[in-house]
């Protein structure tokens, strides 16, 4: 029988569309945090310094709007968190992302009562 072994893992990020699916650009982030929860919503963050992506990458950043796009952690190309974007905080050059799991969008969006 073989052994599995965990490894290290590489870690990316990556913005989403809402559905977190289709990845639009990949973020190069200088820490990352994120959580799971049992009964709760999970949250992630994470920092980046916009010069690190250079001027592209920096356009990406200025268009991510709270609740109009998904963070995508991935961990050995494998999705390991995602969920929607809740806030973005700029301070000089680095920026500041926090998101929450899917669970997020129940207290955002409510659904009715006929679906």
């Amino acid at each position: 029988m073989a052994v599995l072994q965990l490894g290290c893992g590489v870690y990316s990020v990556y913005i989403a569309d809402r559905s977190g699916d289709i990845k639009i650009r990949e973020l190069p982030f200088s820490s990352l945090h994120w959580t799971r929860e049992e009964d709760a919503v999970s949250i992630c963050e994470l920092s980046l310094r916009q010069v690190d992506g250079g001027p592209d990458c920096c356009r990406y950043i200025n268009g991510l709007f709270p609740w109009a796009y998904e963070i995508g952690v991935y961990r050995d190309s494998e999705r390991v968190w995602t969920g929607p974007v809740t806030h973005v905080k700029t301070s000089g050059g680095d920026v500041n992302v926090t998101a929450r799991d899917k669970m997020a969008w129940l207290f955002r969006r409510h659904v009715h009562n006929e679906h």
